[in-house]
């Protein structure tokens, strides 16, 4: 079955983050992001949440 794409809203809510925060991860190319037109992108819930599990942090000062 295919997965459905998600706008950065739908994304935020299910994250529980703000529109701004998956705007930033997306322009760091922290979060995977499928670019439908100019204007138009959406995600995969699923390759987003494994992309952050991938992100680590790290201590200040290590």
């Amino acid at each position: 079955m295919v997965e459905k794409l998600i706008t950065k809203q739908q994304l935020a809510e299910a994250l529980g983050v703000s529109v701004r925060t998956v705007e930033n991860l997306t322009r760091r190319r922290k979060i995977p992001v499928e670019v439908l037109g100019y204007r138009t992108h959406r995600y995969r819930l699923s390759s987003v949440l494994e992309a952050l599990n991938k992100l680590t942090v790290r201590a200040v000062g290590s």
